[in-house]
């Protein structure tokens, strides 16, 4: 049981306002932010303590001190686009980190991505230091680096896959009539039920100053993800472009299943609905 712990939800959104729902349900008293007025309503129904947060990059917003009066806060907010995109993710995250320690709350769970780590064609675990190949991997990595060296906190960072789930159809992923490259590549998804389940278990283990990797421990190839999603959506098949190779990398979560005694509720992509 949480025994009345709170949490605050920073970034109530695909994953967040479920993530924030199903907290409730177990118990805790849970705190949301969004950055809109028409999802206030909707958090409310839900049990949810609702407050309407901007980080531009400082923080504005209704009462938000009070937000982050909370025992654990989960940072939930995907960095921005654009040629300043690290900076300005870093300085965000300046700004919550400087509000939660003037709340006293010490107790933090970030929610990254595996585009922290490159293309390098093998597996990649927590501890290894790779060079991200895009600007919001690079954004990420450098905020990771920010909490992890922060001794105010306890920090534990989940990095996940691809989301799928309700509204993030994988027969969606792609545009009918259009090639999809690098069908032999592996991928590496995650349903949403399973993000929500690692977040709890995190929560629940009380497991601080971890890194985990997160995304379903089976990795079946472009081709084969794509042709059954098509195939249960009743879809076309999709066309495939054999000539175009990229690099890859497959993200090994073996570190999660042991270390939190996670068992995933769906661990092949084939089978995702």
């Amino acid at each position: 049981m949480s025994y009345n712990k709170t949490i605050s939800v920073l970034g109530c959104g695909w994953l967040g306002l479920p993530l924030a729902s199903y907290l409730f349900t177990k118990g805790y008293s849970v705190k949301g932010s969004t950055t809109s007025p028409l999802k206030i309503n909707l958090m409310k129904e839900r049990g949810l303590e609702s407050f309407i947060l901007e980080l531009n990059p400082e923080i504005s917003g209704n009462e938000s001190a009070r937000f982050f009066n909370s025992e654990i806060l989960i940072i939930n907010i995907p960095p921005p686009r654009g040629e300043n995109a690290v900076q300005f993710h870093s300085d965000q995250i300046y700004s919550i980190m400087k509000a939660a320690k003037h709340s006293g709350l010490r107790k933090l769970v970030f929610i990254s991505s595996t585009s922290v780590y490159g293309n390098v064609n093998r597996e990649v675990f927590e501890d290894e230091d790779s060079i991200p190949d895009t600007k919001s991997g690079l954004a990420l990595k450098s905020v990771e680096r920010l909490l992890i060296s922060n001794p105010d906190f306890k920090t534990t960072i989940i990095r996940f896959g691809g989301l799928v789930g309700p509204g993030r159809n994988i027969s969606n992923f792609y545009s009918e009539g259009s090639k999809i490259k690098s069908p032999n590549s592996p991928v590496n998804l995650i349903h949403l039920d399973d993000c929500i389940g690692i977040i709890y278990q995190v929560i629940k283990e009380n497991c601080w100053n971890e890194i985990f990797n997160a995304a379903a421990p089976i990795h079946p190839m472009r081709r084969e993800i794509y042709a059954a999603a098509a195939l249960k959506a009743e879809k076309p098949q999709p066309e495939f472009d054999y000539d175009f190779s990229e690099s890859y990398k497959i993200i090994n979560p073996t570190k999660l299943i042991s270390k939190l005694k996670y068992s995933f509720i769906h661990s092949d992509p084939l089978e995702f609905s």
